[in-house]
């Protein structure tokens, strides 16, 4: 089975010993189980990672300045380029 995760859901359900107060964290541990286990394969968006990963403050200047190259398999075309400015 595949899974897409969210923002709100992949840090639980990758590290749910880090949410220990979280009401669902017994259901993020079945999850983390499952991906452990190989029962199911999570994915997330690109632009999650990207934007996630930069914290809040640093994002304007971190994402007006980079140029990411997207590359997806199977397309034979030039790679294409997005520049993002804030």
């Amino acid at each position: 089975m595949k899974v897409t995760f969210d923002t709100n859901t992949l840090d639980r359900a990758v590290r749910p010993e880090r949410f220990p107060k979280d009401p669902r964290q017994p259901d993020y541990r079945k999850v983390h189980d499952a991906l452990r286990r190989g029962s199911i394969q999570g994915f997330f968006c690109e632009t999650l990672v990207i934007i996630e990963g930069i914290q809040r403050k640093q994002r304007a200047a971190t994402l007006g300045s980079t140029t990411f190259g997207l590359q997806y398999p199977g397309f034979s075309g030039r790679p294409s380029l997005l520049r993002l400015a804030c």
